[in-house]
């Protein structure tokens, strides 16, 4: 089979990556050296450049590769080993006379790792985070959460109106302990900003708020309580308030299957019911387009796939409301009815045979198991 040549490969890997969601066309200056910034359709900031990529040579072989990376999201190249495309990172090879690289999954520590330039860029969010911190304060209520009224749990709000989230994130390699990674800013409206330099990835905020994350998760280790997951913190706010349990918000779909298996790394959900509370993604957007295969209920099966990590069960409301969640149904029906969704938590196997749409193949595979 003849070599692929540097450009075809290039071109190829553009088109994959355009597949992902990065946004690159005709306008897009592509960089001899160095990263490319573009902006990853996948998430929810148009405004944001928040995905990078370049082409550069592997050391290990000698042929040119394509690393790329979203800062608020995973992607299927693990960029940080340095030497990796898409089809290393798939155990393929285009040449067939050399021998295979094998893909190799990542320990958690390598997954929580960010790189030296990721780490420098996080300590201008976290000097900020600390300062806006200690001007902050604390209140009953806020604008994002009227409507239905759910109390911030001692998140506090900034001089400016803006509720302050802190984000923490496991320090790695060494995972015993937990760091401020930067925030989240929320304002009246509701619109959500992360402060630039926060690495969300691997990241998480805890209800209720507390300025020591290592404190909390040491108390949690001492608490009989269920511990809950969810996404965002309205959602984390609105179970705590009709529950009294801890919750860590863990910022998006993807977040929770690595928290969840960190949780797990550190004993935390040792002896301890777990419940992860899903939003009811469906497989079209706002919009009325269908969504792209890999986001399609997105927070059911990321859901699924942290139960099954800790042995926990998922929370999910079934209807037809895209995305609704906890906070939704505490506006609707209030906290009794989140209470009871909590408590009412299936296990994975139920939820994949009462929701057949997403998981169309289970009940076959459990009807040939007996």
């Amino acid at each position: 089979m003849a070599r692929e040549s540097e450009e075809d490969f290039k071109e190829r890997m553009i088109e994959k990556m355009c597949d992902l969601g990065f946004v690159i066309n005709s306008s897009t200056v592509i960089k001899s050296h160095g990263w490319t910034s573009v902006r990853d359709s996948q998430v929810d900031k148009p405004y944001e450049k928040s995905g990078r990529f370049k082409f550069d040579t592997a050391q290990s072989t000698g042929s040119p590769v394509c690393l790329f990376k979203s800062m608020r999201r995973d992607l299927p190249t693990d960029f940080k080993r340095g030497d990796l495309s898409i089809e290393y990172a798939r155990g393929l090879s285009i040449d067939n006379n050399r021998p295979k690289t094998i893909y190799k999954e990542p320990t958690l520590a390598e997954k929580l790792t960010l790189d030296p330039i990721y780490r420098a860029e996080m300590q201008p969010a976290v000097a900020k985070v600390e300062e806006l911190w200690k001007s902050s304060i604390q209140k009953d209520s806020h604008g994002y959460l009227k409507n239905p009224d759910i109390n911030p749990a001692r998140i506090r709000e900034t001089q400016d109106g803006k509720l302050l989230i802190p984000v923490y994130r496991p320090t790695a390699p060494d995972l015993t302990k937990v760091e401020l990674a930067g925030g989240q800013l929320i304002t009246s409206s509701g619109f959500k900003s992360f402060i630039p330099g926060t690495k969300s990835g691997g990241g998480f905020a805890l209800v209720p708020a507390c300025s020591d994350p290592n404190k909390w998760l040491d108390h949690l280790s001492k608490s009989p309580k269920p511990l809950v997951l969810c996404e965002g913190v309205g959602t984390a706010l609105a179970i705590h308030q009709s529950t009294g349990y801890p919750v860590i918000a863990c910022l998006n779909a993807k977040n929770i299957p690595l928290i969840a298996e960190y949780l797990k790394n550190q004993n935390h959900t040792v002896n301890r019911e777990v419940i992860i509370c899903a939003d009811n993604d469906l497989d079209i957007r706002r919009d009325g387009e269908p969504k792209k295969e890999v986001d399609k209920f997105i927070g059911i099966k990321e859901a699924c796939k942290s139960a099954e990590i800790v042995g926990g069960k998922v929370a999910v409301v079934d209807n037809d409301k895209g995305g609704y969640d906890a906070r939704d149904l505490f506006k609707d029906k209030g906290g009794l009815a989140v209470a009871d969704l909590i408590k009412d938590a299936r296990t994975v196997e139920q939820i994949k045979l009462d929701r057949p749409n997403i998981f169309p193949d289970f009940e076959n595979k459990v009807e040939l198991e007996r």
